[in-house]
């Protein structure tokens, strides 16, 4: 998301929630969002996947 996106935290989720489900449709639905201020990287820059499943699921993560 953009630095100067405008509204609150739960009119952002309502609004990316419903955008996704409009546009890429049910198979990607899902119900919450949580808004982090960085998305941990590898090395070589890519968003770190198993560290974001770690963190969902509430387990130790690198």
């Amino acid at each position: 998301m953009l630095p100067d996106c405008e509204g609150s935290e739960d009119e952002i989720q309502a609004s990316v929630v419903k955008t996704v489900r409009e546009v890429v449709g049910p198979v990607a639905a899902f119900r919450q969002i949580v808004i982090v201020p960085k998305l941990p990287k590898t090395r070589s820059g890519k968003v770190a996947r198993s560290s974001i499943s770690s963190m969902a699921a509430g387990k130790p993560y690198k």
